[in-house]
């Protein structure tokens, strides 16, 4: 399955684990110390610029802080990323016309990060959460790659859906799973807060937060092949163990009356290829 925010990039993608860093120019169309400032700039550009893409500042090795880079990130909207300065002075002129302090950053591309991988820091679908959402954090607004082994990470594509009356007002993660080669597979785009993930060679097990119950944030564990065929959901469950191939623990989850939360080591046996 490749789903929207995968599409795009897929035919450029740099592989997640290369020897050196890449050098690349960004042409700078805006930029942003907050992410809903720079999807809703990117929102505006997309338009004229249909190959941009959102980077964010801790993706380049820079040892210069010439882009305001900084302990916090920097996000800025690239209308073009080209692998020379030649071609980012004819990328940079058809954007100065629509953006008069539009300018040429040059970067080394860390390796593994979502610049590598051509995919944005913050996903477009950003620019649509309400102004008056209250528990969106800024976290919960740019993606990021968690590096599960030396062969593996994930991405962790965080982003809006509008459905009403939502209890985590819209706040969703879509994970994929990389793999070296650069092998992509969506495991789950139905996923908030995406945590211990467990990795057998073919399988893989992760928690998403499904729900509260009074003070707590109650868990699901999704195990998912890694050709991306879902295999089971256990519901109220957190911290998955691989047990062997084929089963696993996880701490199942239980509010009490009192509202206290118990965990409690449950064993699940896991069916499918």
């Amino acid at each position: 399955m490749t789903p929207y925010w995968a599409a795009g990039w897929i035919g450029c993608l740099i592989g997640l684990h290369p020897a050196a860093a890449e050098r690349v120019f960004l042409v700078v169309a805006a930029s942003s110390q907050q992410p809903a400032g720079i999807a809703a700039a990117a929102a505006q550009l997309a338009p004229a610029a249909p190959q941009g893409l959102i980077v964010s500042s801790r993706d380049c090795r820079d040892p210069r802080p010439v882009f305001a880079f900084a302990a916090a990130p920097v996000f800025a909207f690239a209308a073009a990323i080209v692998p020379s300065r030649a071609a980012a002075e004819r990328a940079l002129e058809p954007v100065k016309r629509r953006v008069a302090n539009a300018f040429i950053k040059p970067c080394d591309v860390k390796p593994g990060s979502l610049l590598a991988l051509r995919m944005n820091a913050v996903d477009p679908s950003i620019a649509r959460v309400p102004k008056d959402a209250v528990n969106w954090t800024e976290a919960d607004r740019v993606s990021t790659v968690r590096r599960v082994d030396a062969e593996t990470s994930l991405v962790i594509v965080r982003r809006f859906v509008d459905e009403p009356n939502d209890p985590l007002e819209g706040r969703r993660s879509a994970v994929l799973l990389v793999s070296a080669g650069g092998k992509i597979v969506t495991i789950s785009d139905t996923c908030y807060d995406p945590a211990h993930p467990a990795i057998t060679p073919d399988r893989i097990a992760m928690d998403c937060v499904r729900e509260e119950a009074g003070n707590h944030l109650l868990h699901a564990v999704e195990v998912t092949a890694r050709s991306g065929q879902r295999l089971l959901e256990i519901p109220r469950c957190r911290m998955p163990i691989w047990a062997d191939r084929r089963s696993l623990t996880c701490e199942e989850e239980t509010v009490g009356a009192d509202g206290k939360l118990v965990l409690r080591q449950k064993r699940v046996r896991i069916d499918g290829p």
